[in-house]
């Protein structure tokens, strides 16, 4: 059925009359032109003219009965999809109320009296009462899952405590594992180290030592070319003494033949004197001196001849002598070229050890830090297991305090 409503601008009169049809009404909303609701009549407030002797007589009075104004009142309204809390609310805010006016985006639909909003409310009480049931049957069923949980994982929790604890004492063994390998690596290191600088500081020795004897071949070539220009020379003489021996001996030849020819010609001249008798006789004197005197020169042409084929063998001997030694010479050159290549190759090879072992100096010094820095993680390490055990006996105690304490909220609950 739908609510009697009035416009803003109709008379008193109008409004009683809809009071008189409807006995059973107790306010009268009142509606602009575009049909939203500015205030409501209470019956209350017209009921002394409803049942006033005079009041038919006032109300068509033009002074009293003309206008609503002095009748409207304001009155809660709301819109009709409101939340029944909300209607509630007003409805208590405004003391009550026979009823609420509702609305559609403003536009009056109607009313909510108050034995509706009463229904409603118990309505709304009922079924708050069966959710609360609903929800205290769910609170004890999720109560009594929730203790089955808490405590399957109350017992996970003790297990994986103790396998944290379990891990604890295996991550502190083997930091203290740790923690002995790297102090024996370090002693290994720093026996490593030592026994490399010592080879590094003999491998530099070694290299100096090859410089040395690089600079020694050098001087040795020096010497040797020296050697071979000074073989060339006394080759150079002795080619010329050869050649004055040969001119010698030809001389000697010269004399030996001058001489023959001179005891040949004493000879004849020793005949021809015996043949002048004693006129003679002093020219055969001269002739036997000069044929002594020849034969004396041929004696000594022979004895020089004899010395000088000894001198002519021994420059053969001497050139012989000074060919192997320029041989020897050669391959003397010969094979320091080879020493002189091996000893570089090989000084090469020193140095590019001395650098190696260098370089395994500075190795071992760096894996000697990162030993020492093992054995501070080490150390880290056994601290962490130390934390994580101490972390697993809190957890375990933690573990047990909530677990009392979830039996005492659930005993609580139910």
């Amino acid at each position: 059925m739908e609510s009697p409503v009035i416009a803003a601008d109709a008379s008193l009169i109008d409004a009683i009359a809809l009071f008189r049809q409807s006995p059973d009404m107790r306010l009268l909303p009142v509606l602009d032109a575009e049909k939203r609701p500015v205030g409501a009549i209470i019956e209350r407030d017209v009921k002394g003219l409803l049942y006033n002797p005079f009041g038919h007589a006032l109300l068509h009075n033009p002074d009293f009965g003309a206008s609503l104004t002095a009748y409207v009142r304001s009155h809660p309204s709301c819109e009709e999809d409101a939340p029944l809390a909300e209607k509630l609310a007003l409805h208590a805010d405004w003391g009550a109320p026979d009823a609420l006016i509702l609305t559609r985006r403003g536009v009056f639909v109607g009313l909510l009296d108050a034995a509706r909003i009463a229904r409603l409310v118990a309505d709304a009480q009922m079924a708050l009462a069966q959710e609360r049931m609903t929800r205290a049957g769910r609170i004890d069923k999720a109560a009594r899952s929730f203790t089955a949980d808490i405590a399957i994982l109350s017992e996970e929790l003790l297990r994986a405590t103790a396998d944290m604890g379990g891990m604890a004492s295996t991550l502190a063994r083997y930091a203290g594992e740790t923690q002995g390998s790297a102090d024996r690596m370090t002693e290994a290191m720093a026996d490593t180290g030592h026994a490399l600088s010592d080879i590094a500081a003999r491998g530099h020795g070694l290299a100096t030592a090859f410089a040395a004897i690089t600079r020694d071949m050098d001087q040795s070539r020096t010497i040797r070319e020296v050697v071979r220009h000074r073989i060339a020379a006394t080759d150079e003489r002795a080619d010329a003494l050869t050649a004055s021996a040969t001119t010698i001996d030809a001389l000697l030849s010269l004399i030996e033949t001058v001489a023959a020819r001179t005891n040949l010609l004493a000879l004849n001249a020793a005949i021809e004197a015996a043949r002048a008798g004693e006129a003679g006789r002093g020219f055969a004197v001269v002739a036997h001196e000069v044929k002594a005197l020849a034969g004396q020169t041929r004696e000594a042409a022979r004895d020089a001849a004899r010395n000088i084929g000894e001198v002519t063998a021994n420059l053969h001997a001497l050139i012989a002598e000074q060919a192997q030694l320029n041989r020897a010479v050669d391959t003397i050159g010969t094979l320091s070229q080879s020493i002189d290549e091996a000893v570089a190759a090989q000084g090469l090879a020193t140095n590019g050890i001395a650098a190696s072992v260098d370089q395994s100096v500075a190795s071992a010094h760096q894996v000697g830090q990162q030993v020492h820095q093992l054995q501070q993680d080490a150390n880290r390490i056994d601290q962490d297991a130390g934390s994580l055990l101490t972390l697993a006996q809190a957890l375990e105690r933690n573990i047990g305090m909530l677990r009392d304490r979830t039996d005492a909220f659930v005993a609580s609950i139910l």
